[in-house]
């Protein structure tokens, strides 16, 4: 039951990065507008990514990346000519990532690093 429970996080984590991914282009290069209920359901999916998927071990390193990601977004910016393309990108990724690190370093704080 577990390995199916991670199985079925791990699918929901790639449709969710591949969807951020687009959404991103799309909306970086001024192609459609920013859809609220795909925002809403990218945050669904991190909350559960971070839920079924991450392991004692990855713990730490996974709290790091998240914090990496949450400053490139708005960093990325300031590059001429690509810097919107690649905000939209991380600022989507972000809406996975950063709740799947909320239920990471909430699972480390009161669970502690084992």
């Amino acid at each position: 039951m577990a390995k199916m429970m991670n199985q079925v996080g791990v699918i929901a984590g790639g449709i969710g990065f591949l969807v951020a991914i687009v959404l991103g282009l799309l909306i970086g290069l001024g192609a459609m507008a920013e859809p609220a209920f795909l925002a809403s359901m990218l945050i669904v999916i991190g909350l559960f990514v971070g839920a079924l998927n991450i392991t004692i071990k990855e713990r730490v390193p996974f709290v790091v990346g998240v914090l990496g990601i949450g400053a490139g977004a708005g960093i990325v910016s300031l590059t001429p000519i690509v810097g919107g393309v690649f905000e939209a990108i991380l600022q989507y990724i972000s809406l996975i990532a950063l709740p799947a690190g909320v239920v990471v370093g909430v699972a480390l704080v009161f669970m502690g690093r084992k």
